[in-house]
């Protein structure tokens, strides 16, 4: 009983991640994994070997490497462990998968409502789930099992307002609506989803175009090194010379081909490189909105902001190119729900909010190794936890053991 260790320390962790729920995800010192609430509270404790964000009011965990199941926001297990592999919830219903290899789809109580049938599956999405059969093909099921478009397919993708992606087995891809139904034969080498009423094509000449709904080019075959898919009217091409400009749903070059970089245009503006590598945001005619050259890095804008960073380090930007986090970083995530991830000089992962406060952690750490086992308990109050390692010391022996204690 001699050899034991009691320390007890701030918590930090390996790794912290966005907050989805008003949860986030943390991985401890031990390499277990568990979440925070957004005071920096461990609400649900390190503990498993992996944990996933939570989807519908449920995460899927992680135990060993054939012990999955799910837990609620409260931490409790409310599916048991009993599977292979399980995927997030989507739709009501999430797939998971049994010791033979195949899956199948339980809702959120943890009933089989789709037998273990299939070798792959993708979660549901419109109502349909794209699923693999045992001959390697793929199609299509609803949620009562019901085959809507059967397995025909090499590969496939899942449902956005009302089409997929389908590709033959000579690798060609096409579009089908939800009843199955080939609007757009399998002719082309790559389609990319409808945005704005266009897919973007390319075919055996490795030549791009954009489809409507019904199938039919809508320009003539444009030749250019890429193409992306439309955003406020606007695709972004690049020519043969490696310089981005944009293009009208005519195949009009509006903007011409002169930068480095070009990020898809958003809510009527775009994040441009020029060839002297300094920033700046344009408008639809091609005018600088904002000048962002004094940062030698700025990332595509997302949900209203954007990473940037200066010779301090790396901060967020709004639209407006006012700085709401500031550049002091050595990295930093985009906000979720409030909050970007950053990494400090000092290599620690912290939060901090969109008004540039720091999420400071509260929560203490008693580890207690005795002889191997580990023993590990959370609070917020350090003096809480002292008065736990004694007891534990009393516990063991009546020998006063408490000068091993480290504060």
């Amino acid at each position: 009983m001699e050899n034991f260790d009691i320390s007890i320390y701030r918590q930090q962790y390996l790794k912290i991640f966005d907050f989805h729920d008003s949860l986030a995800l943390v991985q401890n010192k031990q390499g277990l994994w568990g979440y925070i609430d957004k005071y920096g509270k461990e609400v649900i404790r390190c503990q498993y070997e992996y944990a996933y964000d939570f989807h519908e009011g449920l995460a899927r965990i992680k135990k060993s490497p054939k012990k999955w199941g799910f837990i609620n926001t409260k931490g409790e297990e409310v599916i048991e462990f009993n599977y292979r592999f399980a995927c997030d919830f989507h739709e009501g219903l999430a797939g998971v998968k049994n010791k033979r290899g195949l899956f199948g789809f339980i809702n959120t109580k943890g009933e089989l409502v789709i037998d273990f049938e299939y070798k792959d599956i993708s979660d549901f999405h419109e109502g349909l789930a794209a699923v693999q059969d045992r001959t390697g093909l793929w199609g299509f099921i609803n949620q009562k099992n019901e085959k809507i478009v059967s397995c025909k397919y090499k590969y496939v993708l899942d449902f956005h307002d009302g089409f997929a992606l389908v590709q033959n087995e000579q690798f060609l891809w096409g579009v089908i609506d939800s009843n199955g139904n080939e609007v757009v034969p399998c002719k082309y080498k790559q389609i990319s989803d409808f945005h704005e009423g266009l897919a973007l094509v390319n075919d055996e000449n490795n030549k791009f175009n954009f489809i409507d709904k019904s199938g039919k080019e809508i320009m003539p075959f444009l030749d250019y090194k890429s193409v992306s898919d439309f955003s406020n009217g606007f695709a972004r091409v690049m020519n043969k010379d490696g310089l981005y400009g944009y293009i009208n749903t005519k195949g009009e070059e509006v903007i011409k081909c002169k930068y480095i970089y070009a990020s898809n245009f958003s809510n009527g503006f775009a994040l441009v490189e020029n060839k002297n590598k300094t920033y700046q945001t344009i408008d639809k005619f091609g005018n600088v909105k904002l000048d962002l050259s004094k940062y030698d890095y700025v990332s595509d804008f997302n949900n209203g902001f954007a990473k940037v960073r200066n010779k301090y380090g790396m901060g967020l930007i709004n639209e407006e190119g006012k700085e709401i986090i500031k550049c002091k970083y050595k990295d930093i995530s985009y906000l979720s729900e409030g909050f970007a991830v950053a990494l400090t000089k000092d290599d620690r992962f912290i939060y901090v909010d969109e008004f540039d406060n720091e999420l400071l952690y509260k929560t203490y750490c008693l580890d207690i190794n005795d002889n191997g086992k580990k023993i590990i308990i959370v609070s917020d109050d350090k003096n809480v936890l002292y008065k736990e390692a004694i007891e534990y010391l009393t516990m063991l022996s009546n020998i006063d053991k408490t000068k091993n204690l480290k504060k």
